[in-house]
């Protein structure tokens, strides 16, 4: 899916809209199929409350789980492109930190979390290089939802 807004997934040439992403889902779930999707956060062109709609909406389908990724930009891509020419600005660690508490805030409660965070590989990662770091990623998500006390689908 990586996104619930049409306009992110045609300027990502994703090759499909957010109605075939439901018609799939409801499909697989009419057929006894558990349902997972990924979503990323901090696409080109959305700000946070388009990334906690994606969460309203994933909630408001059948989803059984979810793997949430920070946008990252791999070499000889288009987005490497827009980066470099400063059409592109990615998220801080903090920022995706903030944004994702915020996502999972947004969750209904019952969807599995699959991942937190995107991996890709050294060689081929142009930024954000704190995605390296798989586990300081994790444990400042997990630090600052202690810290304000909250947890999974309680903006719900």
């Amino acid at each position: 899916m990586q996104s619930a807004h049409y306009r992110t997934l045609r300027l990502i040439n994703r090759g499909h809209g957010v109605s075939h992403f439901v018609d799939a889902v409801l499909r697989l779930k009419r057929a006894n199929l558990k349902v997972g999707t990924h979503v990323i956060l901090g696409l080109p062109g959305e700000d946070l409350e388009d990334m906690i709609e994606t969460a309203r909406f994933i909630s408001a389908l059948p989803v059984d789980a979810v793997k949430i990724h920070n946008l990252h930009v791999l070499k000889n891509t288009p987005l490497e492109e827009m980066y470099l020419s400063g059409r592109l600005r990615l998220f801080s660690m903090d920022e995706y930190v903030d944004a994702c508490v915020s996502f999972i805030r947004h969750l209904r409660s019952d969807i599995i979390i699959q991942r937190l965070t995107g991996e890709a590989p050294p060689d081929r990662l142009v930024a954000p290089s704190w995605c390296l770091k798989k586990s300081k990623v994790l444990e400042a998500i997990n630090r600052k939802m202690k810290e304000l006390n909250v947890f999974q689908g309680d903006r719900l």
